[in-house]
């Protein structure tokens, strides 16, 4: 594993995203199993609360050496069964699109399952969206996925309007310029280009 230290929350909640394949970690005489089980049972989207490290050690009676180093053994453990091109045993049951909009402060959020994920510039007509936006016609400005265990979550962003290539070519070249001017000149940029104050 690299040398790098990660904060506990990260490697938590990284290892209980990933409880289909810590799955081949327990049953063969691990001594941080009992944290594994600990761990794959917190909730990956992190909808609930998740316990402090400190709830966690107490409720092993481990100490916070013995927790960070099995916390550690456990994330070097996944990657490595990643890294050496074994099957994990990883298999998506599920594929959940998250479909939302944000326009200045104007939000509107849906999760749905399409039968297809949409390309970036697909237009949508999404009629409960109008009286939100005052609009029912949307273009894909931003398609992003994630796995999460087994489920494949796809975020699909929308912009109001139509897909404009020249526009959006124009605003990524003005995005790039500002930032290579610096980035404290490119958040300004974000900032005036969406309107946040």
């Amino acid at each position: 594993m690299d040398k790098i230290l990660y904060p506990s929350r990260y490697l938590k909640g990284t290892i209980s995203s990933m409880s289909s394949v810590s799955q081949k970690l327990l049953g063969i005489g691990k001594p941080y199993e009992k944290l594994l089980l600990e761990i794959r049972k917190l909730d990956p989207e992190g909808d609930e609360r998740t316990p402090t490290d400190r709830a966690i050690i107490k409720t092993l009676g481990i100490k916070p050496n013995v927790y960070r180093k099995w916390i550690n053994q456990i994330y070097a453990d996944l990657v490595t069964l990643l890294k050496n091109g074994d099957d994990p045993g990883l298999v998506i049951k599920k594929v959940e699109h998250h479909i939302s909009c944000s326009e200045q402060n104007k939000k509107s959020y849906i999760i749905t399952t399409l039968p297809e994920t949409p390309r970036v510039g697909s237009s949508f007509h999404i009629e409960f969206f109008r009286p939100v936006f005052g609009n029912d016609q949307f273009y894909v400005d931003k398609v992003s996925y994630r796995l999460l265990d087994d489920i494949m979550i796809v975020s699909i962003y929308l912009r109001t309007s139509f897909c404009n290539e020249y526009v959006k070519h124009k605003e990524g070249q003005e995005e790039y310029e500002a930032w290579q001017k610096g980035p404290a000149y490119w958040w300004e940029w974000i900032q005036k280009k969406h309107g946040y104050k």
